[in-house]
């Protein structure tokens, strides 16, 4: 199966839009605590989860990631969820570990007349959700030789999904072979 909106660059897989991202209502993200309302979000203990090697790929695609000092008003697994029905034919039954993080993506915004990038997202507050040992298939590499070389290609990858800590909302994706 192929990815829709997919551009393939040295290795990694950059997700345009999600197929089938749902929209989930946030209902009950607060409790009643001894001091009153408590936000759940609050609760993540694991804020920075992600490997070395994975925050490596990511700056290597131009997408730097740091720990968020904030809390999240969408819990982690919120974050989760979403991400994995936006992603639910790729990530089926693939472990998540949601790391709270702040990224900038310096490859991806508006292109300005002295051809830099302004960054669409610049210290944004996410949710960084990263599935393991995914199938990512993707159009194959081309060319003249008249063999099939335009058959799609499977790849074992990590697909880390953005999602925004403080609405819930899909931001960009990420498809990463060899990590």
């Amino acid at each position: 199966m192929l990815l829709p909106a997919m551009k393939s660059r040295g290795g990694s897989h950059r997700l345009i839009a999600p197929p089938m991202l749902f929209v989930l209502l946030l209902v009950g993200c607060a409790k009643v605590s001894s001091t009153g309302f408590e936000a759940r979000a609050s609760q993540n203990v694991n804020k920075l989860a992600m490997s070395d090697a994975l925050i490596a790929r990511l700056d290597d695609q131009g997408i730097s990631v740091k720990a968020s000092s904030v809390d999240a008003k969408v819990s982690s697994q919120v974050a989760v969820s979403t991400a994995r029905d936006g992603f639910s034919s790729i990530v089926s039954d693939a472990e998540a570990t949601p790391s709270l993080v702040s990224f900038t993506d310096t490859e991806r915004g508006k292109v300005l007349s002295d051809g830099s990038i302004d960054p669409r997202y610049q210290d944004q507050h996410a949710w960084a959700v990263a599935f393991s040992d995914v199938h990512l298939t993707h159009p194959g590499p081309g060319g003249s030789n008249g063999s099939n070389s335009d058959a799609a290609v499977t790849t074992t990858s990590t697909l880390v999904v953005f999602i925004d800590a403080d609405t819930g909302e899909y931001l960009e994706a990420m498809g990463l072979d060899g990590v």
